[in-house]
């Protein structure tokens, strides 16, 4: 190493150290007459770098060897000022500042080591009904994904909204319920700063950041993650249904990053409904209409409704299954259906904002908002009786309520509650099922995906495969 770089720039030196003010000042003489007739710049030598080198035999004869360099050192988050390489076809040499020198060590030896290709770095935010979940998922797939799959996945750091703990070699996944607990007496205090290092310690590791909470404030981390290179696997649906230029500054940041950014349970928990409206739209298809259900807590809500159950039960039912968000009102307002609707119509390619969403709420503001759960519970069988003849109606007429949304060609995108008829595609839909029908020029009978839409084990798989997903991506960019 050396952590001198001298270089020609129109500028006064600066910063010398030991040799290289002797080798600039012999630079500076050897050249005196082309540097005062303007032929060749004066030297400015810049301290704190570091020359990083790749050796091995005929590499000129293996292709790929320097854009694999280069690509890992870029996807880390280390700027390279100077490159060489010699005839001898024995070492690319790289010039990074001395600040980046153990993060491109280690990321160029996990580049180009297999035994450490497929190592996988999670950080987890959130460990409530999905987070806990996945936690579970992941210890019970660990030793089977390195036989099966070649990687190495290890969590490396976990934080809920007030503590964090974090450990470099992996924290313990025997016990995710032990784990949790820990992290809740014993773990650290949340702090930012704090997470964005833990999240960059083996950084020779492919790092995914994976978001399983509700909070709105979260999505500050994914911008420098995704700078840095590390994927960002995310359940909450607030970062991605914020304004449209919050939005688009998240896929920028993976863009500039070459990094990954995976959303898919944010509308569908684990069904596939962002991956297809991307292949469709990828593939040069154009999306006409889109018809939804889009909360299977409501739609659970509703079977029970139908057969006979007092909507207040249906409720608590919902919520004692964690089928529901945190707060039920989320569901029963109409909100959560509105993020999804709103991250649907942004992927089909409308600038849209979430207020210009026509919300038609199944439980409105007034008093319900303002409430806290134990005053809910109390309050919602004055409800009962209301939504029981809402049913009957719907029923003589040969119909089934069902909350509905809606995006058409112009963009134009709303949510009610309807009744509908046989012939609907959201007739049949049971339990806590979801239904996108996605009208395009090349389907105008609609393409249906549907399946199970709320649940922790569902929505936790969709974040698992989420995660696997953008390993493939990450593993794919670096090579």
């Amino acid at each position: 190493t050396s952590h001198q770089v001298i270089r020609a720039k129109n500028s006064q030196p600066y910063c010398l150290k030991g040799n290289a003010a002797a080798a600039q000042k012999t630079v500076d003489e050897e050249f005196k007459l082309e540097r005062r007739l303007g032929i060749v710049d004066d030297v400015v030598v810049e301290p704190e770098h570091t020359v990083v080198a790749v050796v091995g035999e005929q590499m000129a004869h293996h292709p790929g060897i320097a854009g694999r360099l280069f690509g890992v050192l870029g996807a880390h988050g280390v700027n390279v000022r100077a490159i060489a390489q010699g005839s001898s076809e024995l070492n690319i040499s790289a010039v990074v500042e001395a600040a980046d020198e153990k993060d491109a060590v280690r990321a160029v030896h996990g580049a180009f080591f297999a035994a450490d290709r497929r190592r996988v770095d999670v950080a987890l935010l959130g460990v409530g009904t999905v987070g806990g979940t996945l936690l579970r998922q992941l210890a019970a797939q660990q030793e089977a994904l390195k036989e099966s799959h070649d990687l190495d996945l290890r969590l490396v750091a976990v934080a809920s909204s007030r503590a964090m703990t974090a450990d470099r070699d992996g924290l313990d996944l025997s016990e995710p319920d032990a784990l949790i607990a820990r992290l809740k007496n014993d773990g650290e205090p949340f702090h930012r700063e704090a997470w964005l290092q833990a999240r960059r310690v083996r950084s020779g590791a492919l790092r995914i950041m994976v978001d399983c909470t509700a909070a709105p404030d979260t999505a500050a981390l994914y911008g420098p993650a995704l700078e840095a290179g590390t994927a960002v696997v995310a359940a909450n649906k607030k970062p991605f249904s914020a304004s449209m230029a919050d939005f688009e500054s998240l896929i920028g940041a993976a863009r500039a990053g070459r990094s990954a950014l995976f959303f898919e349970t944010t509308a569908g928990a684990g069904l596939p409904v962002i991956s297809t409206l991307k292949a469709l739209r990828a593939t040069g298809d154009r999306v006409l209409r889109v018809d939804a259900v889009l909360s299977g807590t409501l739609n659970a809500i509703m079977d029970r409704l139908a057969a006979d159950l007092p909507f207040s039960l249906a409720v608590r039912q919902a919520y004692d299954e964690g089928l529901t968000e945190p707060n039920p009102y989320d569901d029963l307002s109409g909100t959560d259906v509105m993020r999804k609707l709103c991250i649907l119509a942004r992927l089909c390619g409308h600038a849209i904002e979430p207020e210009a969403i026509s919300v038609e709420p199944f439980l409105a503001a007034e008093p319900w908002a303002s409430l806290d759960l134990d005053a809910m519970w109390q309050r919602l069988p004055e409800l009962d009786a209301a939504f029981e003849a809402r049913r009957l109606e719907a029923e003589e007429a040969g119909c089934r309520l069902r909350y509905v949304a809606s995006i058409d060609e112009s963009g134009t995108a709303a949510v009610s509650t309807q009744a509908v008829a046989a012939d609907h595609p959201a007739y049949g839909l049971t339990g806590p099922d979801n239904l996108v029908a996605f009208t395009t020029e090349r389907y105008a009978s609609p393409l249906v995906v549907r399946g199970p839409g709320a649940g922790p084990e569902v929505t936790a798989a969709g974040v698992f495969a989420d995660i696997l997903a953008a390993a493939a991506e990450l593993d794919r960019r670096r090579l």
